[in-house]
């Protein structure tokens, strides 16, 4: 049985889900060629996502994992087809740069950069600067702290 007598099969069968005027649109869009192109891309940008999701389930997820998620995310946006899927390339860009800017701590980048298993792994090398950078004021803010506490606690 071909894909487009298993389609028509399959709707027809299930007279519930679309009046006539939707069922029409439906056949029609799930018969053509840019609908398999438009699932591709879709998966693409979902897998990482489904393993982000998957990694930081689990009882050793650090920070570095998390931020190693979002990268992958931004390599699959970043090889969607542009010619033929601009609007959905756009509108994926767009919402990766909004959800990044809620998620861009320096703590994070610091961890990606500092944890065993990625050691900076993709990082540009202008990026050492503000690595390092938070790393020291992270270390000062910590021992002012200590500092503090060691003075309190030896009064």
């Amino acid at each position: 049985m071909s894909y487009k007598s298993y389609v028509d099969r399959e709707i027809d069968q299930n007279p519930h889900l679309f009046n006539n005027k939707t069922r029409k649109i439906v056949k029609t869009y799930l018969k053509s060629r840019g609908f398999f192109d438009n699932v591709l891309d879709l998966s693409k940008v979902l897998k990482p996502i489904k393993d982000t999701i998957t990694c930081l389930e689990s009882k050793t997820a650090t920070l570095a994992d998390c931020y190693l998620g979002y990268i992958k995310l931004a390599v699959a946006i970043k090889n969607i087809f542009q010619d033929h899927h601009l609007m959905f390339y756009r509108t994926c860009i767009s919402i990766f740069n909004e959800r990044f800017q809620m998620f861009d701590y320096d703590e994070y980048l610091l961890a990606y950069y500092l944890h065993p298993k990625y050691r900076g792994i993709g990082i540009k090398p202008l990026q050492f600067a503000r690595v390092a950078g938070i790393a020291a004021r992270l270390w000062t803010t910590s021992a002012k702290k200590i500092d503090r506490y060691i003075l309190i606690t030896n009064q």
